[in-house]
């Protein structure tokens, strides 16, 4: 079941890094915010990269995070 006051807030503290167009501090803020939520998976892998964006390089990052679980079968998919 989602905890619907608890996704609510998370949006919330999103918002609260400001503006996150790559490459900016708030897109900084709400990439060391998500990691952190995430912090306690089984497995934890960043896949950075640099991407061109206006005309300036910026390091990108994908995060990919496995919880082993004890029930088989569920699936954990975030996206932006």
């Amino acid at each position: 079941m989602i905890d619907s006051e608890m996704a609510y807030k998370r949006i919330e503290m999103l918002c609260d890094c400001g503006p996150r167009v790559v490459g900016t501090d708030g897109h900084r803020k709400a990439e060391a915010l998500i990691d952190d939520w995430f912090a306690a998976a089984d497995v934890v892998q960043d896949h950075r990269f640099v991407e061109r964006f206006f005309g300036k390089e910026v390091e990108c990052c994908n995060f990919w995070r496995t919880y082993h679980g004890k029930r088989p079968g569920r699936v954990l998919f975030g996206s932006h």
